[in-house]
């Protein structure tokens, strides 16, 4: 019997990280200081937190990223920069700075991927966070909830 519930659970888990196939999605490289213009104007950075082995990430991309970075219901009110924490590559971050990926996930203590963190133009977390993902049914609330409280955050 332990048998076959752990073959059930190893099945269960491979099923879950099976790639899925992502549309053709064009995320913008992060890079703090060129995104300071788009902050100030209103904004906020959408700094999507992935890991190129994460199942969960796949489905995001697969599932609302599409929305978010083509729908202008979206694109109108935020925009989405990518970093990928196991990448190892540096990217421009606050002051200027170079930081890796890995430096960037400590600062904000990232603890699961994907994590999508509302940022403003120094680089300050100015809404709630969302950690994980599950399936879209329910993410597009928090994630709509999110955008429009680092809106406003950006506006006072």
């Amino acid at each position: 019997m332990a048998t076959i519930k752990r073959s059930f659970l190893i099945l269960l888990f491979s099923a879950l990280s099976w790639p899925l196939q992502a549309a053709d999605l064009d995320f913008e490289r992060l890079d703090l200081p060129n995104a300071v213009d788009r902050i100030e104007d209103g904004k906020p950075l959408l700094l999507y937190v992935g890991l190129s082995t994460c199942g969960f990430c796949r489905r995001l991309e697969a599932e609302v990223m599409p929305v978010v970075l083509k729908d202008e219901a979206y694109t109108d009110k935020v925009f989405v920069q990518k970093v990928l924490w196991d990448s190892g590559r540096k990217v421009n971050w606050k002051g200027g700075q170079q930081a890796t990926p890995d430096e960037i996930a400590r600062e904000f203590r990232i603890r699961a991927t994907p994590t999508l963190l509302f940022l403003d133009a120094d680089g300050n977390e100015i809404a709630e966070r969302i950690e994980g993902y599950r399936d879209a049914s329910f993410y597009w609330s928090y994630l709509d909830d999110s955008i429009d409280e680092a809106v406003q955050a950006l506006a006072q």
